[in-house]
């Protein structure tokens, strides 16, 4: 053989053995680049055993249950009338009524009611805030 043949297949050899390490690198690369990552990748399972599992009863289907309910008869109370007051006078003048104030009372209600001012209510009966009146507490209404 001679020196320049040995260099030529040398050559040839080496060509070829960077080719083939080429092709071998780039298919490494494609491996790991075009493969799913370890995580994604199926794992072996176990096998499912033909074992009948238990099964749960269905809950209860829900029931409406009705209770009567009986309130006891209310009884409705007529408000108060008021009653005249017997003040002995030696006067003839008409004598003041009293009436005596139920809850939800005003003056201003009272005055309507009897046909009077608000301002003789106050006078008569000394009130000194008209916003304060109290059940049970005793107005005199003044005369007609």
């Amino acid at each position: 053989m001679t020196s320049g043949r040995a260099v030529a297949i040398g050559t040839v050899v080496f060509v070829l053995s960077v080719i083939v390490g080429g092709i071998v690198a780039v298919d490494i690369y494609l491996r790991r680049t075009s493969s799913e990552p370890e995580i994604l990748q199926p794992r072996p399972t176990a096998t499912a055993s033909a074992t009948a599992q238990p099964m749960l009863d269905p809950p209860p289907t829900p029931t409406l249950v009705v209770i009567p309910i009986t309130l006891p008869p209310t009884t409705v109370t007529a408000p108060p009338t008021p009653t005249k007051a017997r003040i002995p006078d030696a006067a003839s003048e008409p004598e003041p009524e009293i009436y005596r104030v139920t809850a939800g009372d005003t003056l201003l209600g009272i005055a309507d009611r009897f046909g009077v001012e608000m301002d003789e209510l106050i006078e008569l009966n000394q009130i000194e805030n008209p916003s304060l009146i109290s059940v049970g507490q005793e107005l005199l209404i003044p005369p007609e």
